[in-house]
């Protein structure tokens, strides 16, 4: 009786952590003047790695892509360059140039990414690659 007991409460417990609110999902939006891309929610083991290691621009260059989904008139999109500041638990991307007024924007970035989600381990759906996580904004 002890062992079927003790056995429910370790799937209740089990469960409980599998299903509460800490996902690994970020916000990705602009700040209110539209000057930089805003990233909030990272944890803070991410935040302290990506301290150490933001002066590695080899590193910095696949953290956070942003794309300018206007095409231009040879129908390809353009990568916007831009530099990552860590200010706080926040993580601000700037561009070089100003975002423009009426453009979409497709951010990707592997910020807080994993190679699976607590629902995908228990759907036994775990990738070989990271997934990275998106977000089209509108200036």
């Amino acid at each position: 009786m002890f062992n079927k007991i003790t056995f429910l409460l370790c799937c209740c417990f089990f469960l409980a952590s599998c299903f509460s609110k800490n996902e690994s999902e970020i916000e990705i939006d602009f700040s209110a003047d539209s000057t930089k891309i805003i990233f909030k929610g990272i944890g803070e083991a991410n935040l302290y790695q990506l301290q150490q290691r933001l002066a590695n621009d080899s590193l910095n260059a696949g953290l956070v892509n942003v794309v300018d989904l206007v095409e231009d008139h040879l129908g390809s999109e353009k990568m916007v360059a831009g530099k990552i500041i860590v200010d706080g638990g926040v993580v601000y991307f700037i561009p070089e140039r100003p975002f423009e007024k009426g453009h979409s924007y497709w951010i990707t970035t592997v910020l807080n990414a994993s190679f699976a989600t607590k629902q995908d381990i228990l759907k036994s759906d775990v990738g070989h690659s990271v997934k990275p996580q998106e977000k089209i904004l509108k200036r």
